[in-house]
């Protein structure tokens, strides 16, 4: 058993589940593993792991996410070596960011994704398996009650799945996609062996939404039993199997955590940035010692926009989400998860204004320990949501990704910065030492922005003014706006640069504030009267118009407009990398676009180091 780092396993190393925090391994947002922009329909996206062993009996867990979708549709995963699937393993919505899990098969060809609209897509690694514990199938649909009779409140149905398809008669258990489509009211599903007799819940969802939800279950005899506590259709795809001598020990969904009544150990709802350490090991059926958990994460009565994250509580909190959030929600998504060595795992709720969550942990499987499961306690009893009227069908107001800043294609009109002020959400200062810098506003220099010119080029320095004022991260929110480019990489581009400090100066003196505008470069040009963009000490004494200038560069070569650099359209991050080095995609510029991506998946400004450096 390996429970430490994702390199590859050498071959004669046999390990069931190969886990650590989670990591994200692709965010179309930011260009991490493909390049910037929705995926389109009739569009692949190849993903690609390096460091997964690619072995037979390979497969791969992620913990998939929707973003900013442009209309209600669906998304497709399957093993790239493998023909091509329309089976949906994530329903998407404008205005809501949708996380599922997903097991596949994985090759030397990647994995594949596909969408029926416009989306983003990010993908967290969750854990590997490599000696064919668990066996990922080509993604097949085994029952959709929309073309027969929907699911009556309380009914359960026996779902034959060994001996079916790419399912063996004698496999112990199965992974399944369970989709809820339209239900009549608020409600839970069950998905568990036909001999169980659980008291949770698989997968929660309010009336009317169409919820798409990824579980292991063993099975009975090659049976599952599925029951709705209310009226809906179902859709139920089978994506794997486990066998009887595999290392991963599925079970009845036992409860670990409950904050609503304080089973597990921590009573009342998250607040915004709390931690809670769950002991799995030798608790809720599992054996003493065990290494690896599959848990069912819960999200109840959020109050506003946020995600749960879960680790290993001895490893440093990832950048990664195992749940999104909006109010109102009652949300499920199943993660494997390592276990610290004391056997917990912790989960902490990062919400917007402050807000709560309850949050809820079911135990569905484990790997590893020692002596006899240990049997589950018996969770008090808690009431089900009451119903809500109208049915939540549409987005909610002011969804998380309706007002964000991403990047815009080249050739793109770009807003105005009064715009863009209007549009710039609030957000606390962590620079109080910016205060006088954040509070002035630029002036445009004498004789017009023309004098604005990057190496004889100042097509686009026309918008330049500085006009805006605000806290840091309100100031970068406008620029990124103004410039069209995506607000995480400017956060992250000027960590790198200055710490978000307009007191940094550095190259000898000579590169100034939040950008590190640079003077030989960007002042005293021959022709540029009085010192370009320092004058008047503008990209000195304000804070927005030293961002206004550094990504008025960066547009001009993403538009292509510095003929000497080659073919830059359209390139965010090579055009990132140029503001560093003068160069397009050279050594230093590719090293220096690394330190940014790495801020950008770390999200550095919302550490606290950050916050208090």
């Amino acid at each position: 058993m390996a429970t430490s780092g994702w390199s590859a396993l050498p071959a004669d190393v046999d390990a069931a589940v190969t886990t650590d925090a989670p990591r994200r391994v692709l965010d179309t947002r930011v260009g991490l593993s493909s390049s910037v922009g929705r995926l389109q329909p009739g569009r692949v996206l190849r993903l690609h792991v390096d460091d997964v062993s690619q072995r037979v009996g390979t497969a791969v867990m992620l913990n998939l996410t929707s973003d900013q979708a442009e209309a209600p549709g669906f998304v497709s995963a399957w093993p790239c070596d493998e023909d091509p699937t329309d089976t949906s393993i994530l329903n998407v919505f404008p205005g809501r960011a949708i996380p599922n899990a997903v097991a596949l098969a994985y090759g030397s060809a990647g994995l594949c994704f596909s969408s029926t609209t416009p989306v983003h897509l990010i993908a967290d690694l969750t854990s590997v398996t490599t000696s064919g514990d668990f066996m990922a199938t080509a993604p097949a649909r085994r029952f959709d009650s929309r073309d027969g009779r929907r699911f009556s409140a309380g009914e359960e149905r026996r779902f034959r799945i060994g001996g079916r398809g790419d399912i063996p008669a004698g496999a112990a258990a199965a992974a399944f996609n369970v989709t809820v489509v339209d239900p009549a009211a608020d409600g839970f599903v069950l998905v568990e062996p036909c001999d169980g007799d659980s008291a949770a819940s698989t997968m929660n969802f309010r009336r009317g939404e169409i919820v798409p939800h990824f579980t292991f279950s063993a099975l009975a005899d090659g049976d599952v039993c599925v029951t709705s506590l209310v009226d809906t259709d179902l859709v139920i795809d089978v994506f794997g199997w486990m066998g009887a001598d595999s290392e991963i020990e599925l079970i009845s969904p036992n409860r670990a955590l409950d904050t609503r009544t304080g089973f597990g150990g921590t009573r009342g709802a998250l607040r915004d940035g709390e931690v809670a350490a769950v002991q799995v090991a030798g608790r809720a059926g599992t054996k003493r010692g065990a290494t690896n958990a599959v848990l069912n994460i819960v999200g109840v009565d959020a109050a506003a926009l946020g995600f749960v994250n879960a680790w290993p509580c001895d490893e440093p909190e990832p950048n990664s989400s195992v749940l999104n959030l909006w109010p109102g929600a009652v949300r499920a998504n199943q993660i494997v998860v390592a276990l610290s060595d004391s056997g917990e795992v912790c989960l902490s709720a990062m919400l917007v204004d402050a807000s709560r969550v309850h949050v809820v942990v079911d135990v569905v499987g484990y790997t590893g320990g020692v002596g006899d499961p240990v049997p589950p306690e018996e969770p008090p009893s808690v009431d089900p949501p009451p119903p809500t009227n109208p049915p939540p069908t549409d987005p909610p107001v002011n969804p998380p990704s309706s007002s964000r800043f991403e990047t815009l294609p080249a050739g793109s009109a770009l807003p105005s910065g009064a715009e863009c002020a209007a549009r710039v959400r609030p957000a606390a200062e962590v620079r109080p030492e910016n205060a006088a810098q954040n509070q002035t506003r630029g002036v445009i220099p004498a004789g017009g922005t023309e004098w604005l010119d990057f190496q004889d080029n100042w097509a686009s320095f026309d918008r330049v003014d500085g006009d805006f004022v605000g806290t840091t991260d309100e100031i970068l929110q406008w620029a990124a706006c103004k410039w069209g480019i995506d607000e995480d990489v400017v956060r992250a581009q000027i960590v790198t640069e200055s710490w978000w400090k307009m007191s940094a100066n550095g190259d000898g003196g000579d590169s100034f504030g939040l950008g590190q505008v640079r003077v030989p470069y960007h002042g005293n040009r021959p022709g540029a009267g009085d010192n370009g963009a320092f004058q008047n000490d503008n990209a000195i004494r304000s804070s927005a118009y030293n961002v206004d200038y550094t990504y008025a560069v960066w547009r001009g070569c993403f538009e292509q407009q510095y003929n000497w650099l080659g073919d830059t359209r359209g390139d965010l991050w090579g055009c990132a990398g140029s503001w560093f080095s003068g160069q397009f995609r050279d050594p230093a510029g590719l090293e220096y676009i690394g330190v940014v991506q790495g801020h950008v998946n770390d999200r550095t400004w919302e550490t606290p180091s950050f916050i208090n450096g």
